[in-house]
């Protein structure tokens, strides 16, 4: 089982829906700026290693300096679109996402952990019940 962790210092930001406008669509360029602080740290672990492929588990651990309401679905999405193409190919491949957002952190950061889990650790439920 291949494992990568890192960690990215600065506060997490979340990703709100894409705006449109007249010209096209609008992505703030501080959340545009977030991940791509996401993807540099990514590929410094990622040195030497293609993408991983297959079914993935990401772990996502968000430690945030202020209380300010913020969705969890929305940190994690910018989180693993920074990701994205240094780490797995496609945020389709993540089957499964544990995340936590921990508020009044002193020292801002995400932690992630993203790994490949062997064919047992996807168990299907059984639907019959």
């Amino acid at each position: 089982m291949e494992l990568i962790e890192f960690r990215v210092l600065g506060d997490p930001l979340p990703k709100q829906s894409f705006r449109a406008t007249r010209g096209g669509g609008f992505t703030d360029p501080r959340i545009k700026a977030w991940q791509n602080t996401v993807s540099w740290e990514a590929r410094r672990v990622m040195v030497d290693r293609l993408p991983l492929e297959g079914l993935l588990v990401a772990e996502l651990t968000f430690f945030r300096r202020t209380a300010q309401r913020v969705d969890l679905d929305n940190l994690s999405k910018a989180a693993l679109d920074g990701m994205q193409g240094v780490v797995f190919l496609d945020d389709t491949q993540v089957h499964q996402l544990r995340a936590m957002k921990l508020l009044g952190a002193p020292e801002p950061m995400l932690k992630a952990i993203v790994w490949q889990p062997g064919r047992e650790y996807f168990v299907m439920p059984d639907w019959s019940v």
